[in-house]
């Protein structure tokens, strides 16, 4: 999450979209606030409610580089006038080819193969899609990380909450819809400039010079897989495309 006061700017990093690319890159323009960067440690862990604080039940943990600009606010990592006033920018892709991406870069790890993978996300985003909120506070998040937790193992939904390692509630975003770091409390677009991976680098650069920085980019951190389009079958094309309809319509994706 870095925030430049020079240029005015604020870089939401939607995971799987060459945002690594682009965040170091602005991480070494002097204009960058490197203490708000948030990328030395993964993870942020942040204040659980009143109940859960007084029940010594696990603490909210955040991925520090993928958080949304509700999520700042809340935590008081920008101010209302950077909010307000400052520009807003971040990159989307494809949903199936992000879907992909995402197995071939960590998650095989969990699966059989991709068609399980995609009956696993299906569980995890369906729950999203009814039950998210952007309030840290509530009972979505716990039940989130239990809902992602018990998904990936093959765990029956029900079963209780079973800790990622040390009684740690983790808040994956690696699932989530890209709209919601797209759009606002209202479902408004609230950012001012939109990068697509699929243009990746003409559009990078194209940000890069209406901010006044004059570097050039290249994508990092890709992951190796084979054109989505070759390895989807009729029903796990399917079932992204319902889970992410508001993506695929709100950004003109098409399989």
């Amino acid at each position: 999450m870095p925030v430049s006061h020079k240029h005015k700017c604020v870089f939401i990093h939607i995971p799987r979209t060459g945002g690594t690319s682009f965040r170091e890159l602005l991480r070494t323009d002097e204009g960058w606030d490197n203490e708000k960067e948030l990328n030395q440690e993964d993870l942020l862990f942040v204040q659980s409610t009143k109940e859960e604080a007084a029940s010594h039940t696990a603490p909210r943990v955040l991925h520090k580089q993928h958080l949304c600009l509700h999520h700042m606010n809340q935590l008081d990592l920008i101010t209302d006038e950077v909010h307000e006033s400052y520009s807003k920018i971040a990159f989307v892709r494809n949903p199936w080819d992000k879907a992909l991406s995402s197995f071939a870069n960590h998650y095989q790890k969990y699966c059989i193969d991709f068609a399980d993978y995609v009956d696993k996300i299906k569980i995890i985003v369906e729950f999203i899609n009814e039950h998210f909120t952007y309030n840290l506070e509530s009972d979505f998040y716990p039940n989130y990380s239990r809902v992602t937790f018990n998904a990936l193992h093959g765990r029956e939904l029900s079963s209780p909450f079973m800790p990622w390692g040390n009684d740690e509630c983790v808040i994956d975003p690696f699932f989530w819809p890209q709209h919601l770091y797209t759009h606002n409390y209202e479902d408004d677009f609230s950012l001012n400039g939109l990068g697509r991976f699929e243009n990746y680098e003409q559009d990078a650069n194209s940000i890069l010079q209406i901010l006044g920085i004059t570097a050039l980019i290249q994508k990092t951190n890709s992951s190796k897989h084979e054109p989505y389009q070759d390895v989807y079958t009729s029903k796990t094309r399917d079932i992204i495309a319902g889970i992410y309809a508001t993506d695929i319509s709100r950004f003109g994706y098409k399989f």
